[in-house]
């Protein structure tokens, strides 16, 4: 496939450059430019005391015609709470073809991120982001576009708008696309000039991910030069997104215990050097039957909070793994062979007992195969990709702001 009148826009400053024309045109009138682009002039103007973004061809060539009017018939179905809303395609004089949407009266990604957020703040905005773009990918269009420019925070409510289709494609009019994207957000294979597919945007939103999050791995997995190697949909992204500060999470507390367990035996060692051997071996049953208990209360939090069995395997691994790094520790802290066989052999029957008891707390739990519909196929989806128990019913309601 050719291109011609190919260009790379550079990063622009919205709202900046201002140009005035007072005179009514079709209704409209106080046209104040915005940017010029590739192919397009983006106008605010005002209508019956109303403002709208108005976009036109940049020099009235017949191919911009037909990209403005084709940016009009992928984005004028298009309804989502945090995509710009496309009114009309109308010809206005002096301007000729123009695309008439909603006004936005916001910042851009960039200048919000400069205001410093807060984390939670991010993640909002980062949401609201991927909703939109998994809307346009299930409408079967992408973006090809997305950067800081394209994505609008509203100044009264701080809610994300997604704007400009100039570049976006869909199954029946890919042959019409102008490269004019902007080369650091852009996937290799836009700027090379192939065929391209939902891992673009997905490209774009793993370099959009790393300036509001830093680097990560999602991030850098996202951003990955191989399609192959990105996330297939938005969806698999999400999933990876939420999964890393609770895998965050999860690794302090792991430092965190390993720093506990080790000052809790160094202070055994040293208090096991001033007894007797009896009094050592008392002290590690003691400590054994202490330490036993409390890996045993963790388990069952952890199982209270999931409410299906079928996630209760996780935790059933991490009590075993748990107390078997505990009964090492142990061992190498008794002083003869007669206290080694004695604390092993209370070891095997702690771990017994609350093993049996851990199992009997999990059989109260309900089973997901007792389900049905939408919830069923939720749950079985974690379980087939190894996903943490996520409760069905806060998923809907969050989905259901999103949208």
């Amino acid at each position: 496939m050719t291109y011609k009148n190919v260009s790379m826009t550079v990063e622009s400053d919205i709202f900046n450059d201002v140009e005035r024309c007072d005179e009514p045109k079709s209704g409209f009138c106080d046209f104040k430019l915005l940017k010029t682009t590739a192919y397009a002039s983006l106008y605010i103007a005002v209508k019956s005391g109303k403002r709208f973004l108005v976009k036109t061809t940049k020099d009235k060539s017949v191919w911009q015609e037909r990209l403005i009017r084709r940016e009009y018939e992928l984005a004028c179905s298009i309804e989502h709470p945090h995509i710009v809303h496309i009114y009309a395609l109308e010809s206005i004089e002096p301007y000729g073809v123009a695309m008439v949407m909603e006004f936005v009266d916001g910042r851009t990604l960039s200048d919000y991120l400069a205001e410093s957020p807060n984390i939670k703040e991010r993640r909002r905005i980062f949401g609201e982001l991927l909703s939109a773009v998994e809307y346009l990918h299930r409408r079967g269009v992408v973006h090809n576009d997305l950067k800081p420019d394209n994505i609008l925070i509203s100044n009264a409510s701080d809610t994300l708008k997604l704007i400009d289709f100039g570049l976006a494609d869909s199954d029946a009019e890919y042959a019409m696309r102008t490269l004019g994207c902007t080369p650091r957000y852009a996937s290799p294979e836009l700027r090379n000039r192939k065929n391209v597919d939902a891992r673009s945007d997905i490209y774009s939103l793993g370099v959009i991910m790393t300036e509001m999050f830093g680097h990560s791995r999602v991030s850098r997995r996202a951003a990955s030069d191989r399609p192959s190697r990105r996330y297939a949909c938005v969806d698999a992204l999400r999933q990876a997104w939420r999964r890393r500060p609770m895998r965050l999470v999860a690794t302090i507390a792991v430092v965190v215990a390993i720093i506990l367990i080790y000052i809790l035996y160094a202070t055994t060692s040293v208090t096991k050097q001033s007894e007797t051997n009896s009094s050592g071996a008392d002290t590690m049953l003691s400590c054994l039957e202490d330490e036993m208990e409390q890996i045993y209360q963790t388990a069952v939090d952890s199982i209270s909070v999931t409410k299906y069995r079928e996630f209760d395997t996780p935790y059933f691994q991490t009590f075993w793994r748990q107390s078997d790094s505990l009964a090492t520790v142990l061992m190498s802290r008794v002083g003869s062979d007669d206290e080694r066989i004695e604390l092993s052999a209370r070891y095997e029957y702690l771990k017994h007992h609350y093993y049996v008891r851990l199992t009997e707390h999990s059989v109260l739990s309900p089973s997901t195969l007792s389900l049905d519909g939408a919830e069923r196929l939720f749950y079985l989806s974690l379980l087939e990709n190894d996903l943490p128990y996520r409760d069905y019913s806060a998923e809907e309601q969050q989905d259901n702001k999103r949208q």
